[in-house]
């Protein structure tokens, strides 16, 4: 698939290549590739100031192992903190990090490194692309969300009120440090939402990687990471802006970035994902675009991974409402990449608004359920 490469003497790594011309960069995958981040900076050229972002839970658990390597290569490390969660991806908390980082004297020969999920790494991505007019940036993702999706591509968006990541740029980082070992330390109801990303991977992209998602163990992880990272690196480098191509990872977000606007703090990303494949899906078989079979290949799946599939009890229409500010949406008609089968999707299919609510209703739990999995 990608290039595999040793890395040091010490922790074995294989990489794969973002092939993007002046932009390309290292995904590096393996346990204990956070030790190596000093080194891969060092290798890359970069200047001596660096500021690492995080919050303060995930810095207690990563944050020496992170520091101790660039400071043992020579960089000036300063940490900055946010509070955990969706709520601090504002434009208040990109105005805090300015800040602090103008007041540290950073300038653009300074590293901006993200250490955390797929807030921070958002945060850091939007701050990091927009302060000095773009600065360079290290994901080290610390969740598998982010490991296999958020912190690769360049992606980086802040909320509004009236849309989630309604303002963002688009600034690759200049590596990518995704180390497995971060992940045993997740409560198992977070590596469970990173799993949603990957069944998103297999339905619309691999049917081996969504087999390798049927027989599931933690020692699996490593090469699920691999594998899903390989498969965001080739979709970034076909359609680096996401102009067309990169919409094949969309599948499940229509509806699910729809729950987490109409339904906030309700649920986690991975788990409004899960349950808007699964609505997503509906959408297809009834469309004729995808076997029942597969269908219910995919929800077994989900529910056997502990994922929700179920659409809360009430009416569907703050989630159309929702619906209408998806950055998708084209002549006032809702957009989605839907499967048509096990590892192959079709993008920007039209979804009738009539359809759509039919289909939520169908996924809709009974007004009677006391509660549902996967909540935030």
């Amino acid at each position: 698939m990608r290039t595999i490469s040793p890395i040091g003497p010490e922790v074995a790594c294989r990489r794969v290549r973002v092939n993007l011309g002046s932009r390309s960069y290292d995904i590096v995958v393996g346990a204990g590739a956070i030790s190596l981040t000093g080194h891969e900076l060092q290798r890359l050229g970069a200047g001596r100031p660096a500021a690492v972002l995080s919050n303060r839970g995930v810095l207690r658990r990563f944050g020496d192992a992170l520091v101790r390597s660039l400071e043992g290569c020579g960089f000036e490390v300063q940490t900055l903190t946010v509070p955990p969660g969706e709520k601090s991806k504002n434009l208040r908390q990109v105005a805090r990090i300015y800040d602090a980082l103008g007041a540290a004297g950073f300038n653009r020969d300074g590293t901006l490194i993200a250490l955390g999920g797929g807030v921070v790494g958002d945060l850091a991505g939007f701050v990091a692309g927009t302060y000095m007019r773009g600065i360079r940036l290290v994901q080290v993702p610390t969740t598998l969300l982010a490991q296999i999706d958020s912190g690769i591509g360049g992606k980086s968006a802040v909320n509004h009120p009236r849309a989630k990541n309604l303002i963002g740029v688009f600034h690759q980082p200049a590596l990518v440090v995704a180390d497995p070992d971060a992940l045993r330390s997740l409560p198992p109801s977070e590596l469970r939402f990173g799993l949603a990303e990957a069944v998103k991977y297999g339905m619309a992209m691999d049917r081996v990687l969504l087999e390798m998602l049927e027989g599931f163990t933690p020692k699996s992880l490593e090469e699920i990471v691999y594998r899903a990272a390989a498969l965001k690196a080739r979709v970034v480098e076909e359609d680096e802006f996401d102009l067309g191509a990169r919409e094949v990872l969309n599948y499940g977000h229509t509806v699910g970035h729809a729950i987490e606007v109409a339904l906030p703090g309700r649920f986690t990303h991975g788990a409004a994902v899960a349950i808007g494949m699964q609505v997503e899906a509906r959408a297809a078989v009834r469309l004729g675009l995808l076997a029942e079979a597969d269908a219910a290949r995919q929800a077994a799946l989900l529910e056997r991974l502990g994922l929700p599939v179920m659409v809360p009890a009430g009416p569907p229409g703050p989630l159309l409402e929702a619906m209408q500010l998806d950055k998708k949406r084209r002549g006032g008609r809702i957009r989605c990449t839907l499967p048509e089968g096990i590892g192959r999707a079709r993008l920007g299919v039209e979804v009738p608004d009539t359809l759509m609510e039919e289909v939520i209703m169908e996924c809709q739990e009974s007004s009677q359920a006391a509660a549902h999995p996967g909540g935030a």
